[in-house]
């Protein structure tokens, strides 16, 4: 384990707030998805870098209740949507744009390429073909540090740099078992703390427990997040009071 030690899903979303209003720094990027922000000031962010934490005891069933308190209801019915598309417990599995973004149509329609009416890559897209695998393995190998659900893949996603198409902000999930537990090390390259943060965290951790009841006879582990930037958006700061 590396960085903050939290004991619960709570006192993690809490504790990585605090800190990223306290020592986040100024940045203005060049791009938001695939839009170019380039000196837009809504756009600037408070960000952190290589901002790491694990939770020792995470709870999928606390995690969806913390995004519903910070976010609503409607937000975690999204969030429980996409993750039966990720996973496959849900109709057309694997179909892109899928069904879930309509109960959050105010943020992902507008991703939602023209002409296509799809979006760039979904999760589920990317996760399906990888899942079976990954159960096999770790059933197979217990001790396995080969378990990885790749989201990110510069073959796939190299040509949608600079703000070009939407680009996965999840690297990788890494799944291990130890001690009993199934551990995940789950690893970002961006995350939106205001809009997303705890929805990442509350799918990832869905699927960590939702993988370990597929291997059997394994326990809830330790959850790792490393997020290479971690920050939140002037626009949704001032929205919320935050300055």
């Amino acid at each position: 384990m590396a960085g903050r030690i939290f004991s619960s899903v709570k006192e993690a979303v809490d504790e990585v707030e605090r800190e990223l209003f306290e020592m986040g720094i100024r940045v203005a990027g060049h791009s938001y998805q695939d839009k170019v922000v380039k000196g837009d000031g809504e756009f600037i962010t408070t960000e952190l870098q290589a901002y790491n934490f694990t939770i020792t005891s995470p709870d999928s069933v606390e995690a969806l209740e913390v995004v519903v308190d910070r976010y609503g209801q409607e937000v975690a019915d999204w969030a429980w949507a996409e993750f039966e598309e990720r996973v496959g417990l849900a109709p057309k599995n694997g179909r892109n744009p899928g069904r879930a973004w309509e109960r959050r149509r105010e943020v992902w329609e507008q991703f939602l390429e023209k002409g296509s009416g799809r979006f760039s890559y979904t999760y589920g897209e990317r996760m399906l073909p990888q899942l079976d695998s990954i159960i096999k393995e770790l059933k197979k190998h217990p001790a396995t540090r080969q378990a990885i659900i790749e989201i990110h893949n510069n073959l796939l996603d190299i040509g949608s740099l600079g703000g070009r198409r939407r680009m996965p902000c999840s690297m990788f999930y890494q799944l291990m078992i130890r001690n009993g537990g199934m551990d995940l090390i789950y690893t970002m390259r961006s995350s939106d703390f205001l809009t997303h943060f705890c929805n990442d965290l509350a799918l990832a951790v869905l699927l960590q427990d939702w993988i370990r009841t597929q291997v059997g006879n394994v326990s809830q582990g330790n959850f790792t997040m490393f997020i290479g930037s971690l920050h939140a958006f002037k626009k949704d700061m001032t929205a919320r009071g935050i300055f």
